[in-house]
């Protein structure tokens, strides 16, 4: 599931995706350090086997608890399982997605950039905006394995300072990437996790082209918010209207796992049926 996820997020020349393996290269912001990881099952065993090169040692630790955040490691599914044991509905949810974790970006300014440029676009759409991102204002940095120059996604300040002419999104799009991109490069956001996340996001939504919808999606894709939910989603609002028995307020502090069953049950209908629905 999470494979899927990022495989349809994938930004291209920064991550790879290949059969059961995820890998990318990296630069922490907070120290600059650069490196390659790559990641996936280790043979029939629940857990996950990663290989990782870095640039400075001293920064492995942090490097790695990237890694766990962005692929929910310290979820407790049994906690999650219970909470959705309220209704019939969430239930048979949980049977079909037990174990359903967060799929999180492994750069929260990344990921929160790539949530403005997906207001109202395809997911595609945005993958190829994000790949254009990289291309035009990333910079170049010597692959941590290859040895090969390779580009990262651009700084907070590099955005904050470019006239974005290279995107073919709108004037309004380009200044809220840029104001955004300016107030978490100045310290007035915050993308660090442990913070409070009402805080966050009305700080967010202070960014005018920001709504309550991107808002809520950067605290659960980018922070990892458990608690997050974007009622304002079309796939949410939907499933909310024609199963108003379930109430999202019971499963509190896990809306956020509600939103990814809700949005994994949408993935997996046939277009034909989805329709209908």
């Amino acid at each position: 599931g999470l494979l899927d996820y990022y495989r349809r997020h994938q930004l291209r020349g920064v991550e790879t995706i290949e059969d059961d393996r995820y890998s990318r290269v990296f630069r922490l912001a907070e120290t600059g350090t650069t490196g390659f990881f790559r990641i996936g099952p280790q043979g029939n065993k629940p857990e996950l086997l990663l290989e990782m090169t870095i640039s400075d040692t001293r920064q492995l630790l942090r490097a790695v608890q990237r890694v766990r955040h962005m692929f929910d490691l310290d979820s407790d599914p049994v906690l999650i399982a219970n909470a959705f044991a309220q209704s019939k509905f969430l239930r048979s949810l949980q049977g079909k997605y037990p174990g359903a974790r967060l799929a999180r970006g492994f750069d929260p300014f990344e990921t929160s950039i790539a949530t403005i440029l997906g207001q109202v676009i395809s997911v595609r759409q945005t993958s190829r905006l994000m790949g254009q991102l990289v291309a035009q204002y990333g910079e170049e940095i010597p692959h941590a394995v290859l040895g090969e120059g390779i580009r990262i996604f651009p700084t907070p300040r590099t955005l904050a300072g470019s006239d974005l002419r290279a995107l073919n999104i709108t004037a309004q799009k380009r200044a809220t990437v840029r104001e955004f991109s300016s107030r978490v490069a100045n310290g007035t956001i915050q993308l660090e996790r442990p913070q409070n996340q009402e805080d966050f996001k009305e700080a967010v939504r202070a960014v005018k082209g920001i709504g309550t919808w991107s808002a809520e999606y950067m605290a659960l894709r980018a922070l990892g918010d458990t608690d997050a939910f974007p009622a304002a989603d079309l796939i949410l609002h939907r499933v909310l209207k024609a199963q108003p028995e379930v109430d999202p307020e019971t499963v509190r502090p896990w809306r956020a796992y509600l939103a990814t069953c809700l949005w994994n049950e949408y993935a997996h209908v046939p277009n034909q049926e989805r329709t209908k629905r």
